[in-house]
C-alpha cells in the first residue's frame, strides 16, 4: 500500500494482487506447506486481503509462469502445456485443454518431486530421497562458481571440464525428467527458472538426448 501512495495509484484502481508461492496452494487459497519459505498451514489470500482491503489471489508460483506463457509466451497458441521451472527447486505448472490441472490439494504439477533416481538419491526438503529437484535445481551448477550461475555458463563456453561433466550429468538427468512428462502428456513443454534463461544454447542436444529415450518414435 505505501508503494500505491508513493505512485499516487487509487485503491479503486486496482483490481487485486497475484502472488506466486513456492509450494500447492490450494482453490481456497490455503498453502497447507511451503517448505522453502517454513511456511505450515495458512491461507494467504485472507491474510493480504485483510492487511490491504484487495482482492488476492494466490496459486502456485510455476502455475501463475505456466499461464503466463500460455498466455504471451511460447505456450501461446497451445492449450495443452506444461512449465518446468528450472530454479533452486523444479517446479512444474500443467495446463491441458486450457484449464491448469491444480489436483485435490493443489498439489498438481509438483514434478520436481518425482522420484528419479529410486536408490541412493539425494535427500530433498521434502524429506524423501532422489526427486527431480535434487538433480535439476540450479544450485547443482552453480555450487561450482560459488553460487554465481552466470559464471558457471561462462565456464561451460570457455570449455572447463569440470563445469561440461556437470552440464554433462545435468542434461542428461533433465532429459529424464522431460521424458517422463512428454510421455505422461505430450504436449508442448516450456523451459524456464534460471537455468531456462541459459539453456537456450543447448537445446538441440537436449532435445537429442529426450528423443533417444522416446517410446514412440
Amino acid at each position: 500500500l505505501g508503494k500505491m501512495e508513493e505512485k499516487q495509484i487509487a485503491k479503486d484502481d486496482v483490481q487485486g494482487i497475484g502472488l506466486g508461492v513456492p509450494g500447492p496452494v490450494g482453490a481456497d487459497g490455503t498453502v497447507h506447506k511451503c517448505v522453502n519459505l517454513g511456511w505450515g498451514v495458512i491461507n494467504v489470500e485472507q491474510i493480504l486481503s485483510g492487511k490491504t482491503g484487495l482482492l488476492v489471489k494466490a496459486g502456485n508460483d510455476a502455475n501463475v509462469a505456466a499461464l503466463g506463457e500460455m498466455w504471451q509466451g511460447g505456450g501461446k497458441g497451445h492449450e495443452d502445456v506444461v512449465m518446468v521451472t528450472l530454479g533452486t527447486g523444479v517446479g512444474g505448472g500443467i495446463i491441458i485443454g486450457g484449464k491448469m490441472i491444480s489436483g485435490f490439494h493443489g498439489a498438481g504439477g509438483e514434478i520436481g518431486h518425482m522420484t528419479v533416481v529410486p536408490e541412493g538419491g539425494e535427500l530433498c526438503y521434502c524429506g524423501r530421497r532422489g526427486c527431480f529437484d535434487t538433480v535439476c535445481r540450479s544450485t547443482i551448477l552453480d555450487q561450482y562458481t560459488d553460487g554465481n550461475l552466470e559464471q558457471f555458463f561462462e565456464l561451460l563456453e570457455a570449455g572447463d571440464k569440470g563445469a561440461a561433466r556437470l552440464w554433462d550429468q545435468y542434461l542428461d538427468d533433465l532429459s529424464l525428467g522431460i521424458h517422463n512428462i512428454r510421455v505422461l502428456f505430450d504436449s508442448v513443454i516450456i523451459l524456464g527458472g534460471y537455468v531456462g534463461a541459459y539453456i537456450k544454447n543447448y537445446m538441440d542436444e537436449l532435445c537429442r538426448r529426450v528423443d533417444e529415450r522416446d517410446s514412440f518414435d
